[in-house]
């Protein structure tokens, strides 16, 4: 998904470690809550929880496998198997 519009994707950290926004001493997430402006679609809102890690980086990416929940618009959950990463800018 990506957009131009300006907020229409917000990621934040869940689980234990949430803080918003990581630093590099922020320890990694739990998981991840998504949620995208489809426009006059309207809203999709995902929870990733991590499983595993797959690749750990010096404290500054994670990549994992995990768990993906999450529907349109508060209809039918949908799930599946998630990879996704995670990069620390801040210090």
């Amino acid at each position: 998904m990506s957009s131009c519009d300006a907020g229409s994707i917000k990621v934040r950290p869940s689980g234990v470690n949430n803080t918003y926004p990581p630093t590099i001493s922020t320890g990694n997430p739990g998981g991840f809550t998504i949620e995208i402006d489809l426009g006059r679609e309207g809203s999709l809102h995902v929870d990733v929880t991590a499983t595993a890690v797959a690749s750990p980086a010096l404290n500054l990416y994670t990549e994992w496998i995990g768990t993906v929940n999450g529907s349109v618009n508060g209809g039918e959950q949908l799930s599946g198997v998630a990879l996704f990463e995670m990069f620390k800018l801040a210090t």
